[in-house]
């Protein structure tokens, strides 16, 4: 039943425009309710079934518990591998969720006609080509491997989109959880050793990797590298709360990330996990340093204060991986040499097909084997092709320009104009030296993160209003 509800503007004694409840709220009830329906049919079929179905009921009720349930599986995959899981099954389940709460988002607070067709003209013409080719050439299965990863980012995005400040901070302090339990399994991964851990039935050689003859801790992930990337990633977003108040947490939160996150760098020996950690750390403080409402702020000791602590991590983190066995050279050399072989003759205008190359191509579906490339501009670029790579970087330089503009104009905006700013610049620079696209748990994080930022930048969301008035007085 369509009910309504006529307005009265404040002072004008008219009446305003009629309200009418939204179609697309019935059409999430009715959603719900069939989800509901088939969860209890489904009962027959085994006991995974209505809990995934449940669980659907919960995303569309709470869109952002999509993306928490993705990073809730990424990050402790070893858990539920050695618990008897599908690793396959589990990615799938990674992507229903993203989807599931991208849909709910969207159907309340569906985006402009003219922003949509954007989006996704741009996400068609830099990636189609691509996928077209790899669907000639590869198992369907692979072809979905290489859609998982393209969707990740963008299914969390819609998710978080206007989100309120409660689900924000939320989703960060569930992220500083997982990290803080990443920390304490990588502790206990140096005190068993290699010995043990192979011996406990882990796999050496993926999961259990040394360098140098130390131990490159997964944490409760699947491999080292996705253990300190998720911890780099974790203490991003805190670095970025540092210019958006309404996603900021306080001290006793900020401080466990910290120090959980640090623990899992070094002990993963994530040398990307750094990088990423300290591009956004000098994005925060550097960025746009040229604003008058900047340069006040760095004259209050709190900013000083806080940015001196920034600088001494921004030193320290690294040096102390490197005393733990982490500067070794021998592998970034060998990554130039692999770059060379892999660009002779293999660069084409749309590619050569998704899922050609990449961390990804490690999978059970690529009867060729994997090709490993450490660079994800790289990777982009031999499977979408030079249309691709150019559209994809036109668009990230066009987005920092209308943020840095933006900033400019609106004084209120600089600091979610830094953050953002900050973390495509860290992103971008990281994906030089590893698969970071690849990474879904990742990406999930940092797609979530930048669009709880742009919540306040781009639109009147209720972001805003729960965190309009900190925003207005903050200085820094």
């Amino acid at each position: 039943m369509i009910t309504t509800r006529a307005m009265t503007p404040a002072g004008t004694g008219k009446p305003g425009p009629v309200e009418h409840s939204s179609l697309r709220d019935q059409l999430l009830v009715l959603i719900m309710a069939v989800l509901a329906v088939t969860a209890g049919i489904s009962v027959s079929f085994g006991p995974t079934y209505p809990l995934a179905c449940v669980g659907l009921v919960c995303i569309f009720r709470w869109p952002n518990l999509g993306v928490a349930i993705a990073l809730a599986i990424e990050s402790c995959k070893l858990l539920l591998v050695m618990a008897g899981l599908s690793s396959t099954n589990l990615s799938l389940l990674v992507t229903l969720a993203l989807v599931g709460g991208a849909l709910a988002r969207t159907l309340r607070r569906p985006p402009t006609a003219r922003n949509l067709l954007l989006s996704v003209g741009l996400l068609s013409a830099a990636v189609g080509p691509g996928l077209l080719i790899g669907m000639s050439q590869f198992a369907p299965m692979h072809l979905v491997s290489a859609v998982n990863l393209l969707l990740a980012p963008l299914t969390a995005a819609l998710a978080s989109r206007q989100g309120s400040v409660k689900e924000s901070r939320f989703l960060l302090k569930f992220a500083v959880l997982l990290t803080s339990a990443n920390a304490v399994a990588c502790v206990w991964q140096l005190r068993t050793g290699v010995d043990g851990l192979v011996a406990a039935g882990l796999s050496y050689g993926s999961t259990v990797r040394q360098i140098d003859g130390v131990l490159r801790t997964p944490g409760l992930t699947l491999s080292s590298a996705t253990a300190g990337l998720f911890a780099g990633a974790v203490l991003l977003c805190l670095l970025a709360g540092f210019r958006v108040p309404y996603i900021r947490l306080g001290n006793l939160w900020t401080t466990t990330g910290v120090a959980a996150g640090s623990v899992v760098l070094i002990s993963s020996t994530s040398r990307s996990g750094v990088i990423l950690v300290v591009i956004m750390a000098l994005g925060v403080t550097t960025l746009f340093a040229g604003h008058r409402r900047m340069q006040l702020a760095d004259k209050q000791k709190q900013g000083i204060f806080k940015r001196a602590l920034i600088i001494v991590g921004m030193f320290a983190l690294p040096f102390a991986l490197a005393q733990y066995g982490a500067s070794s050279t021998d592998s970034l050399f060998e990554r130039f040499l692999v770059w060379q072989r892999l660009l002779d003759g293999n660069l084409t205008a749309f590619g050569m097909g998704a899922g050609s190359v990449g961390a990804s191509s490690y999978s059970a579906y690529n009867p060729r084997g994997g090709v490993f490339v450490d660079n994800s501009w790289l990777s982009f670029l031999m499977q979408y092709g030079l249309v691709g790579l150019l559209l994809a970087l036109a668009t990230l330089t066009a987005v920092l320009r209308r943020l840095h503009r933006r900033s400019v104009l609106d004084g209120v905006k600089t600091g979610q104009a830094i953050a953002c700013s900050a973390t495509l610049l860290a992103l971008s620079v990281t994906a030089l030296f590893v698969e970071i696209f690849d990474y879904v748990v990742v990406m999930t994080l940092l797609g979530s993160l930048m669009s709880q930022i742009l919540a306040e930048t781009n639109h009147e969301g209720p972001a805003v209003s729960s965190g309009q008035a900190e925003l207005r007085n903050l200085r820094i």
